[in-house]
């Protein structure tokens, strides 16, 4: 009965990956549906802002280098928009000040670039067990002498 509802909550869980590289968008995303997750993609911050307003993602995963402009704008953007301040961000950046940019946009994960398909998808699921209610009830007091 846990497999269940665990597998039913991961299949609830939506993730949007924003990348402007086809190719690693792709992997990201088959990777992550592959683990069970609900993927939308985006390669641009137009497209990237329509999504996450339309799907209203568990997660997002952000590159910071887009065709059309910075990922970490569209983080800053997104905090601002009712029900999206809470949304756990993982930034994919190449360097030491792109650590330091995604931080001060509001993102909760770093993961440097090239990083493996697996590695991200953990952290996805680490993402998500923090945010999930820990407990099944209400919890007991325990008085220790």
């Amino acid at each position: 009965m846990a497999a269940i509802a665990r597998r039913s909550r991961k299949s609830a869980t939506k993730v949007l990956v924003v990348d402007g590289d086809p190719v690693t968008r792709e992997a990201y995303a088959a990777a992550l549906a592959e683990a069970g997750y609900v993927v939308e993609r985006a390669a641009t911050r137009a497209i990237a802002v329509t999504r996450a307003r339309e799907m209203r993602p568990t997660v997002i995963v952000m590159e910071r280098a887009l065709p059309d402009g910075d990922g970490w704008s569209i983080v800053s953007y997104l905090r601002r928009i009712e029900g999206m301040q809470d949304v756990p961000v993982i930034a994919l950046a190449t360097s030491e000040s792109d650590l330091k940019g995604s931080l001060l946009a509001g993102c909760d994960a770093f993961l440097e670039k090239p990083c493996e398909a697996e590695v991200l998808v953990l952290q996805v699921r680490r993402l998500v067990a923090l945010r999930s209610p820990r407990t099944t009830g209400p919890r007991k007091r325990i008085d220790r002498e």
